[in-house]
């Protein structure tokens, strides 16, 4: 695993403050230098799709897809794109059971993470 991936995960019933938390984390980081302004903040749909999610971090980064509606060739333009950014943080609020982590490789080709 590359270590200078990383996943984290907030779990908890509803109502218990998670995107408060992450609200927070997401505040401070933005003042961060080593971001630079790279932290994407995402809500994931109610009707979940990895498509829709991959638009919506591509709407996020300011990216158009020239590469049509294959997942796995968006997931390597969208890593493509954070890979030249730099150190970058992306927050993924109201996941619940929508994102498991075996789908998540369509997200973002190229990238491990660790999920426990």
């Amino acid at each position: 695993m590359d270590d200078n991936i990383l996943s984290i995960g907030i779990y908890g019933m509803g109502g218990v403050g998670k995107t408060t938390l992450a609200m927070h984390a997401h505040d401070n980081l933005l003042n961060e230098p080593k971001f630079s302004g790279h932290v994407y903040w995402i809500t994931v749909s109610q009707e979940f799709s990895i498509h829709k999610l991959q638009s919506d971090i591509a709407q996020a980064l300011k990216l158009d897809f020239s590469c049509g509606s294959d997942e796995k060739k968006r997931a390597a333009q969208l890593f493509q794109t954070f890979q030249k950014r730099g150190s970058f943080v992306l927050i993924l609020d109201d996941v619940g059971n929508k994102l498991m982590p075996r789908r998540s490789a369509f997200l973002l080709e190229g990238m491990s993470a660790s999920w426990s």
